[in-house]
């Protein structure tokens, strides 16, 4: 995020989300929607996005104790470092976030992240605005983000001063995990006689990931958790559900509503009767048994007509 007395506000719908971007007064509009709808894919191959770490979190208590401090500040919820390679290095988030939701909020961060740094190369930060919450991502170090879940109502030159007050030490520890470059040493290999039969031709692995982006959209436009909640038969019902997950969790309700979704559509088949898949993945994540109790009788009776 670009931070300026004097600057312009750009606030424009991509994939069924709100991206809103500072820049300056000179930035060419027209450069940045041209670039950043081919920046994902070319960044994924580029910056190897496909394959961050799945593992386990670490513990970096140097870290934690860092975002301990952050989490102290008025509206702040929670936050947690994620580096490409080695996954959630450190974790102070809700209980109800666990390491796979960490990794796949902080893999779709992460791309549009680098999507936007494709136009903007002084670009810093990236801020998600949801009506419950806000997500901030920021680069710490070279493949290193600190994220940053907080209320609405929390002013943002108060979460840049709390994030830089750490920073510089934040910085220092994630260097710790930056790739090292090796030297590459050139080998002279002497050149075989081509003795191989013809094959097929091999796709390239650019054309290849054209592919595979290709059939990842198609399957995203048939079934999206954001269309399934807001038209279709089960849009009413889903509406109530996340509502009463609200009451019972707090703003942090419709990020994890919608990532318990994607986990539903990708395990079943979303239908009335299947619904009891998606109140098994829910309780999975909230993780607590007596809130788990609150909200299961909440949403009975919609389940209970539904079926």
């Amino acid at each position: 995020m670009m931070k300026s007395p004097d600057i312009h506000y750009l606030l424009f719908w991509y994939r069924k989300k709100w991206i809103l971007l500072l820049v300056n007064p000179d930035f060419q509009a027209n450069l940045l929607f041209e670039k950043l709808l081919n920046g994902i894919s070319t960044y994924e191959n580029n910056n190897d996005i496909r394959n961050v770490s799945t593992g386990l979190i670490l513990r970096d208590e140097k870290m934690e104790r860092l975002l301990e401090k952050l989490n102290q500040t008025q509206g702040i919820m929670g936050s947690y470092v994620l580096n490409m390679k080695k996954g959630v290095i450190a974790n102070k988030m809700p209980p109800v976030f666990t390491s796979s939701k960490l990794l796949a909020i902080g893999k779709l961060l992460i791309k549009i992240y680098l999507a936007g740094k494709m136009s903007i190369k002084e670009i810093s930060e990236i801020t998600l605005f949801y009506q419950e919450s806000v997500i901030t991502i920021r680069e710490t170090a070279h493949q290193t983000y600190v994220v940053v879940l907080y209320d609405p109502s929390m002013r943002m030159n108060l979460l840049s001063t709390s994030l830089n007050m750490i920073m510089g030490d934040l910085k220092q520890l994630a260097s710790l995990y930056a790739p090292i470059e090796l030297p590459r040493i050139k080998k002279d290999i002497p050149k075989e006689p081509d003795r191989k039969p013809k094959s097929k031709p091999e796709i390239k692995p650019e054309i290849k990931h054209i592919f595979e982006d290709a059939a990842e959209e198609s399957e995203s436009v048939m079934i999206d958790p954001d269309t399934l909640i807001s038209s279709g038969p089960m849009a009413g019902v889903l509406q109530e559900m996340q509502t009463a997950l609200t009451k019972v969790i707090g703003p942090i309700a419709p990020v994890l509503f919608t990532v318990s979704l994607k986990e539903w559509i990708a395990t079943d088949r979303p239908d009335f009767s299947t619904i009891q898949g998606l109140v098994d993945i829910l309780q999975k994540e909230i993780n607590d048994s007596e809130k788990f109790d609150a909200y299961h009788k909440k949403i009975t009776p919609y389940i209970w007509v539904n079926n």
